[in-house]
């Protein structure tokens, strides 16, 4: 999930505690500030630190002037058949292709274990959000494997923006090879144990309030991005898997994402006003209940009809064309 629903959820935690809701009306928003930084630490260690001393084996770099996906989709397959033959993963830098300061033309990197092939699909020129900002020729190419391909995350995954991808064709014991996308992200940041260690060390300073704050922000940022695909090295030492997602929400959902910043700003509206004392606790939930669903049965409704909207256009664009 996102940032800002990390924050969300972390400060609606801490708003669940008596403790830290009394000391910060008597002026003291520590325990809140220290959920605020525990919520985002996980990410904070991956993105900041564990990208940065993850190494690579491979690095490819687009012709930003004339990329060619079928040279990128080769060397992605050349890697994953290195994978197999040598027994150790091979880990895969792929950079965006940058078209100016601001924007980039996107590329998508697709997995097809049945055909046994990498594919790359140029795409349309983005923004720095995504978006697009103009169209562009679209080509793609395919190069076969000798490996036999397993995959644990989805199938395509697009390359632009500011960051680049990277992927760890890993042999798995049965002898296929899986590509494990970010192979340095929710690992030893995203664990049980590191929970446990800010929980201890919160513990230390900050006393019981202050352990329950850190560590349950923490904790609630890991079950959170479980939600999704990816999943958490929940086990980090004793494993070095990523336990998989329930692929219930996708990380950058707009849908799952508003819900969880929304329902958290509801679970503090509600606390603070039964921390008051001045609103009868069945007035406070009606208000709660009210609040927190009439937007959320909006933006659901909302969802249903643009994706229904896209369904509708994706067929028309596919169905055949008679002059």
């Amino acid at each position: 999930m996102k940032g800002l629903s990390h924050l969300a959820v972390g400060l609606a935690w801490t708003s669940c505690l008596p403790g830290a809701v009394d000391a910060a009306g008597r002026g003291h928003p520590g325990f809140f500030a220290l959920a605020a930084v525990c919520a985002l630490l996980p990410d904070t260690l991956d993105f900041r630190f564990a990208r940065f001393l993850h190494t690579h084996h491979v690095e490819i770099v687009p012709d930003p002037l004339n990329p060619d996906p079928a040279v990128v989709s080769a060397a992605l397959a050349d890697a994953a058949d290195r994978a197999a033959e040598q027994g150790r993963a091979v880990t895969v830098r792929l950079h965006p292709v940058r078209v100016s300061h601001d924007l980039w033309r996107r590329y998508d990197v697709i997995f097809d274990p049945a055909g046994r092939r990498i594919g790359v699909r140029l795409g349309d020129i983005v923004d720095p959000g995504g978006a697009t900002a103009g169209p562009a020729p679209r080509f793609e190419g395919w190069a076969p494997c000798k490996a036999r391909l397993r995959l644990e995350y989805r199938a395509s995954t697009a390359v632009s923006g500011f960051g680049d991808a990277m992927f760890a064709m890993e042999p798995a014991a049965d002898g296929a090879v899986v590509p494990v996308f970010l192979p340095w992200h929710r690992r030893f940041s995203h664990s049980v144990a590191a929970a446990a260690g800010v929980t201890a060390l919160a513990g230390t300073f900050a006393g019981a309030i202050g352990a329950a704050a850190a560590g349950g922000a923490f904790a609630l940022h890991i079950l959170l991005d479980q939600a999704g695909f990816l999943g958490s090295n929940l086990f980090w030492p004793f494993s070095r898997t990523r336990v998989q997602g329930l692929q219930c929400v996708r990380s950058d959902s707009p849908l799952g994402n508003f819900s969880a910043v929304w329902l958290s700003c509801a679970v503090i509206f509600f606390n603070l006003a039964a921390a008051s004392g001045r609103v009868p606790p069945l007035r406070t939930l009606r208000w709660t209940s009210a609040a927190a669903g009439l937007p959320l049965l909006a933006a659901v409704i909302t969802n249903s009809l643009l994706a229904r909207k896209k369904n509708r256009r994706t067929l028309a664009a596919a169905a055949p064309k008679f002059y």
